[in-house]
């Protein structure tokens, strides 16, 4: 669109079905990349634009909103991409430009890490997830309206190390790591399976309240399976840097 966002969602032939701007981030990032791979000014430029309708429309407003496909409302997701947009235009421009990205993806994490618990959400004896002794710090709940918790983090534990470097602040590295590690407790092995019957198998929707989608109940799954991008945030989470080495190289 003129104004720099991209619709959240559109046909095959590129009509409009929802046209809000809350998801614009997630093109960010292809198109910096795009330029980095193509060597094609025209994509950086498309980049840049992307974000000054993120700085003027998200950030400066702290209105992050309906980034996640099911839901009309502020979400997790639409800050943290805001953020790994900005860090994406960071590494990939130079003096005062950079570090006008640079403040910009600090400004959207801050915002994005108040979507993740500091504290351990109590289960009840015989609920599955306080049974396996799940600790709820380090995850990020999803919406207002969707009230579970995941693992959509993908880029944004480097965007954290990396603003730790960036502006001193140890505490965005520090919970990175909380972040890091608490993630890999519901990832099932031989031994280690977290109530998960089926080997492959990933939850998408982890459910720590009352709330849920009407299956299953607080302390367990939902019986949701979106392989994509669960395993997708997991490999860049556990792959840290790889797109500072891409962009960097």
């Amino acid at each position: 669109n003129k104004d720099g966002s991209f619709p959240r969602k559109f046909k095959d032939d590129f009509s409009i079905v929802d046209k809000s701007g809350g998801s614009t981030p997630s093109a960010t990032l292809p198109l910096v990349m795009g330029y980095k791979y193509f060597k094609d000014k025209r994509y950086l430029a498309s980049a840049k634009h992307t974000v000054e309708y993120l700085e003027k429309e998200l950030i400066s407003k702290s209105d992050y909103f309906s980034s996640t496909l099911d839901a009309n409302c502020e979400d997790k997701e639409a800050s943290l991409y805001a953020s790994t947009a900005a860090y994406y235009l960071a590494l990939a421009t130079k003096g005062a430009e950079r570090a006008h990205y640079a403040g910009l993806a600090r400004k959207a994490a801050y915002f994005a890490l108040s979507w993740y618990y500091t504290w351990d959400v109590p289960f009840a004896p015989g609920q599955m997830l306080g049974d396996l002794g799940l600790k709820t710090r380090g995850w990020g709940n999803v919406s207002v309206e969707n009230n579970h918790i995941d693992v959509f983090i993908f880029d944004f534990a480097d965007v954290l190390n990396w603003l730790a470097k960036e502006y001193n602040e140890k505490r965005f590295s520090d919970f990175s790591q909380v972040i890091s590690t608490s993630m890999r407790q519901l990832l099932p092995y031989e031994g280690h399976r977290c109530g998960i019957a089926k080997t492959g198998y990933y939850p998408e929707v982890v459910q720590h309240t009352n709330w849920d989608y009407g299956k299953n109940g607080k302390g367990y799954y939902n019986d949701i399976f979106a392989p994509g991008w669960t395993v997708a945030s997991l490999w860049e989470l556990f792959s840290p840097g790889r797109a500072e080495k891409f962009l960097k190289k």
